[in-house]
């Protein structure tokens, strides 16, 4: 497959808001280089559909927003068709593999067969590795969004991915790692 053919999506890995404690419903570094990839990528023609992942809701004294919900408002302000906008179904985990199964729920659905991933370079190899497990038959391609990693970001992605590599998603170990980097994130 060419880089040149077309995906039948793009698909955003939800990430969060910039502000945890709810005051700010702006989306963090990583959420806003992810989208603005992916509309890019929609707008030139390399996908019909954006797909936009991530049901972990951010409350505000006003509002609960999901940040697939946040990203839909941004794609329809940047020009997207709303039609070509399709937010992942809710009901999976509130995290890498559950956004990876949001993905793959509603490609097997609309019988896609080509999806592009939009996701940190680090980041891509725990979303590959829950591609691979979960549906090997319909093929992805990873698409830098070109943001910085920092070093640490680099040996956290890293860690996780040959822990689960070793132990697999449901162990205490690697379950532990995520909560250790959740705290850091607070």
């Amino acid at each position: 497959m060419r880089c040149s053919e077309p995906f039948d999506a793009v698909v955003v890995i939800g990430s969060r808001f910039a502000d945890p404690n709810g005051t700010s419903e702006r989306l963090d570094r990583r959420g806003e280089a992810r989208l603005a990839k992916a509309i890019r990528l929609v707008k030139s023609g390399m996908a019909a559909n954006l797909v936009l992942t991530g049901q972990l809701p951010h409350r505000t004294w006003e509002t609960s927003i999901t940040f697939a919900k946040k990203c839909e408002e941004i794609a329809w302000k940047a020009g997207v068709p709303p039609k070509r906008i399709l937010l992942a179904p809710k009901g999976f985990n509130l995290d890498t593999k559950g956004d990876v199964q949001q993905a793959l729920h509603l490609a097997k659905k609309r019988g896609w067969e080509k999806l592009l991933f939009v996701t940190e370079e680090p980041h891509a190899l725990r979303v590959g590795y829950f591609f691979k497990k979960l549906n090997p038959r319909i093929i992805a391609k990873f698409e830098r969004c070109g943001i910085y990693a920092p070093p640490w970001y680099w040996a956290k992605e890293l860690i996780g991915y040959a822990l689960l590599k070793r132990f697999g998603e449901d162990s205490r170990i690697y379950r532990f790692s995520d909560r250790v980097y959740e705290k850091f994130q607070a």
